[in-house]
């Protein structure tokens, strides 16, 4: 890992050592509790997008040395990293104001914040390196990884995850049927999704000693999920387990071998794959192999790095750009107007150009 990042004197924004600020809009606790929190030890509590991006970045930032605060309200001045899914606390203290630049960690909310200075976003094909930067969610905490032992058994197949992002197909008794008419025991590792109020009492998701297959499909096919990440891609790797995975722009975007993960777009596809693994040992012993290589990448330093050179040296450069500093000092209502001023202008800059083109 590199050396842990310090806040830099010289960029205005962070003057008078103001640091990075992690600011925890929607959650009732303390935040001296929240920041005794352990992500290897409390895993159940980074489960939701919110908590991993925003809770789990500030703890392993700290532990880095990183000169990072955990916030109940913006701060003066500095960088202000939100979640996305503040969104409507952000509307409700609309009069607020803050010199800070504000930074938002986005998921696949529908509807986030209008006035971010910059944007961290969990798919590479959301990223211009301009205002939206990618960084890599992390990977599962307290992952337990199969056991090697088991070689190229196939009795349990799994997905970890939220029902709702798991095609109706795979819910239904013709895919635990057919797994089972094969001696695969289904597991469907999974609780409702509901942000905060999520219930991750009876998840297991760190366990996959006994698990042989992930398997993890979304409903349809939405322009291949643009704003999803390629955790489950990335926690199949860490924990030596094949993945069978839908087609998804995150996960092409890290795919470099067939040996990667066996990519399928419905559940006969899904089956076909299956029993190819079955009556190829070879190739199964060759993906774990492969997935524990490609491991290699994602670990937690490797994404500690990655946040270290967007918010102590990528961004703080970027703040002496005065698209940067639109509506700076004023209330949140006020930023919101002026970023949708700039984009409706850029929208037309754009589409102004591209009639030139056409008429030439």
């Amino acid at each position: 890992m590199r050396r842990a990042a310090q806040v830099p004197d010289s960029p205005a924004i962070l003057k008078h050592d103001a640091p990075i600020s992690f600011v925890l809009l929607d959650d009732d606790r303390p935040v001296t509790e929240l920041a005794a929190l352990d992500p290897d030890r409390d895993w159940r509590e980074f489960a939701t997008n919110t908590r991993a991006r925003i809770r789990q970045t500030y703890l392993r930032l700290k532990a880095a040395g990183c000169a990072v605060a955990l916030r109940e309200r913006f701060p003066a001045r500095g960088i202000a990293v939100i979640s996305a899914s503040d969104y409507r606390k952000v509307l409700e203290r609309r009069r607020d104001t803050t010199d800070a630049m504000i930074v938002v960690a986005r998921g696949s909310e529908r509807r986030t914040p209008a006035f971010p200075d910059a944007t961290v976003v969990q798919n590479p094909v959301e990223a211009d390196r301009l205002r939206r930067f990618f960084v890599h969610l992390w990977p599962q905490t307290a992952l337990l990884p199969r056991d090697r032992s088991r070689g190229a058994r196939i009795e349990r197949a799994a997905f970890k995850g939220f029902p709702k992002n798991l095609d109706a197909a795979f819910q239904g008794p013709a895919w635990s049927d057919f797994l089972r008419s094969h001696d695969i025991e289904w597991v469907q590792d999974a609780v409702p999704y509901a942000d905060f109020a999520t219930d991750t009492a009876q998840l297991q998701w760190p366990d996959c000693r006994d698990i042989d297959l992930i398997v993890a499909v979304r409903p349809g096919n939405p322009a291949m999920y643009p704003d999803r990440p390629a955790s489950k891609l990335i926690n199949a790797w860490r924990a030596g387990v094949p993945a069978i995975l839908g087609p998804e722009t995150a996960c092409r975007a890290l795919r470099t071998n067939p040996l990667d993960y066996i990519e399928v777009r419905n559940l006969a596809e899904a089956q076909a794959a299956v029993l190819r693994l079955l009556r190829e040992p070879d190739l199964y012993l060759a993906m774990v192999r492969h997935g524990l290589q490609r491991a290699d990448a994602f670990t937690v330093d490797r994404i500690v790095e990655s946040w270290q050179e967007l918010l102590f040296e990528r961004l703080p450069m970027l703040a002496h750009d005065s698209t940067m500093r639109l509506g700076r000092g004023r209330p949140f209502w006020w930023r919101q107007l002026c970023w949708r001023w700039r984009w409706h202008r850029h929208t037309v800059a754009l589409a102004s150009a591209a009639s030139k083109t056409l008429r030439s």
